[in-house]
C-alpha cells in the first residue's frame, strides 16, 4: 500500500518515487512509536516496572549499559545510513526498480522477524545457561534455534519458488512492478535462505555481550558491499539493477560466512558485558 499511495501516486495521491518511500518509513516509524509509547503508558500489566519513573542515576549502571548498547546501536544507524544511499542509486535506475527492492526489503525483514523471534527466546535461555556457566547447554539452545531458522527459511524459500508473483501483488498490483518483483524475489530467494543461516547468531551474539564482533561484521560488510560495490558497480561502470542486487548478495553470503566463523570459534560463550 506504501507502494501504491506515495511512490506510484495511486487513488489520487502525487507520485513522489523516492521521497514518497523515505516519507511512508518515517511515517510507519512514527506510528510504531506512538503506539508503543501510549501501550507502556495504559498497561497494566507494565505499569509495576515505572518505565517512564525516573529515580536518580546509577553511573556505574549507565556506563555498563552503554558499553554493551553502544556497539549494536553503531551498526543499525551505520547500516541505515548505508541502506538510504543504496535506495537512493537504486532509485536512480528507475522508480519500479525501487519499488521492487523494497517488496524484497519488506520480505527480508518478514523473515528476520520470524526467525528473528525464535533466537530471541533461544538467546534469553542461552544468556541463562552462560550465568550459570553451563556453555554445553549454551551450545545446545544455540543449535536448537538455528535449527527453527533454517527450517522457517526452507518453508519460505518454497514459497518463494512456487509463488513470487503472488507474494509481489500482496504489496503492489502494478503489472510492471509486479514483474521486476517477481525478478528480484527470485533472485534474491537462495540468499534469504543463506540469511537465515546466520542471523540466528547475530541475535545470540548481540543478546550475549559479544555486539562488538556484530558491529564489526555487520557494518563492515555493509560498508564494503552496499556502499562501495554498489558505488563502483553503478556509479563507475554504469551497470544496472542486477550489479546492485549482486552487490547485496555478496553482503548477505560474507556477513552469514562470518557469523558463522564466529560461532564456531565459541569467543562467545565466554565474553563478560560487566566488570
Amino acid at each position: 500500500m506504501q507502494e501504491a499511495l506515495l511512490i506510484f501516486g495511486k487513488f489520487g495521491c502525487p507520485a513522489l518515487g523516492m521521497e514518497g518511500a523515505a516519507i511512508g518509513t518515517v511515517l510507519s516509524q512514527i506510528f510504531g512509536t506512538v503506539y508503543l509509547t501510549v501501550y507502556v503508558l495504559i498497561s497494566k500489566d507494565l505499569r509495576q516496572y515505572q518505565c517512564f519513573v525516573m529515580k536518580g542515576f546509577n553511573l556505574k549502571i549507565i556506563k555498563g549499559l552503554l558499553k554493551a548498547g553502544l556497539p549494536i546501536t553503531g551498526q543499525l544507524v551505520v547500516v541505515f545510513v548505508i541502506y538510504i544511499y543504496y535506495e537512493t542509486l537504486i532509485a536512480n535506475l528507475g522508480t519500479v526498480y525501487l519499488a521492487a527492492t523494497h517488496i524484497v526489503f519488506t520480505v527480508f525483514i518478514l523473515k528476520r522477524a520470524i526467525v528473528g523471534g525464535f533466537a530471541e527466546g533461544g538467546s534469553i535461555l542461552i544468556g541463562n545457561c552462560l550465568g550459570r556457566h553451563n556453555r554445553e547447554e549454551a551450545m545446545k539452545y544455540a543449535y536448537a534455534a538455528e535449527t527453527i531458522g533454517i527450517a522457517v527459511g526452507v518453508l519460505l524459500f518454497s514459497l518463494i519458488i512456487a509463488f513470487p508473483e503472488s507474494i509481489v501483488k500482496v504489496f503492489n498490483t502494478e503489472p510492471e512492478t509486479v514483474a521486476v518483483g517477481t525478478q528480484a524475489l527470485r533472485f534474491f530467494a537462495l540468499f534469504m535462505l543463506i540469511d537465515v543461516i546466520g542471523y540466528p547468531f547475530e541475535v545470540i551474539f548481540s543478546h550475549n555481550g559479544w555486539s562488538k564482533f556484530v558491529f564489526f561484521a555487520g557494518a563492515g560488510t555493509h560498508f564494503v558491499f552496499l556502499f562501495g560495490v554498489s558505488f563502483l558497480l553503478l556509479k563507475i561502470f554504469g551497470m544496472g539493477v542486477y550489479a546492485a542486487w549482486c552487490a547485496m548478495a555478496i553482503q548477505i553470503v560474507f556477513y552469514m560466512v562470518i557469523l558463522t566463523m564466529g560461532f564456531f570459534s565459541k569467543r562467545w560463550l565466554y565474553v563478560q558485558v560487566l566488570e
